[in-house]
C-alpha cells in the first residue's frame, strides 16, 4: 500500500514537472494530490515503522524504577498524540468548506483526517508496546 502511494505520488511528480518544461504546459492538480497523498502515506507508515527509543536515561535509572519510567513516557506520548490529533480534529472542522484550487469538491480537511483515522490506531500500539516492556521487566 506505501509503496503504490510513493509510486503515484513519484509517476505524478515526473509527469507534472516533464509536462511543464517538456511542453510548457501546467498540471494544477499535481501537487495538491501529491499533498493528500504526502499526508495519507506518512500517517499510514507511522503504524508500520519500529519507534525511535533513546533508553539512554532509563539505561542510568536503577532497575526497579526503568518500568515507572517507562509508563511515565508511554503517558507523555499518549498526552502528545492526545493535543495532536485534537488539533487535527479542530483542522479538520476549520477547513470543512474549505476546498482545493483544482481538485473541486475535495475538501481540505482530508489533509487532517489521516491523523484522525491513525491516531487511535498509534495510541493503541503504544499502550501495547508499554504493556509487552512493563510485563517484560516483571519476569
Amino acid at each position: 500500500m506505501l509503496g503504490l502511494l510513493l509510486l503515484a505520488i513519484v509517476t505524478i511528480t515526473l509527469v507534472a514537472t516533464f509536462n511543464r518544461y517538456l511542453w510548457e504546459g501546467a498540471l494544477p492538480w499535481a501537487v495538491e494530490a501529491s499533498m493528500l497523498m504526502w499526508a495519507w502515506m506518512i500517517q499510514l507508515s507511522v503504524l508500520r515503522a519500529a519507534h525511535i527509543r533513546v533508553d539512554f536515561f532509563i539505561d542510568l535509572a536503577p532497575p526497579r524504577l526503568r518500568p515507572l519510567l517507562d509508563l511515565m513516557i508511554a503517558i507523555i506520548c499518549l498526552g502528545t498524540l492526545y493535543v495532536l490529533t485534537d488539533s487535527a480534529l479542530g483542522m479538520a472542522r476549520f477547513t470543512a468548506d474549505d476546498f482545493f484550487i483544482a481538485l473541486p469538491r475535495v475538501s481540505r480537511q482530508w489533509l487532517y483526517i489521516p491523523l484522525l483515522v491513525v491516531g487511535p490506531l498509534w495510541a493503541v500500539r503504544i499502550g501495547l508496546e508499554a504493556y509487552e516492556r512493563w510485563r517484560g521487566s516483571a519476569a
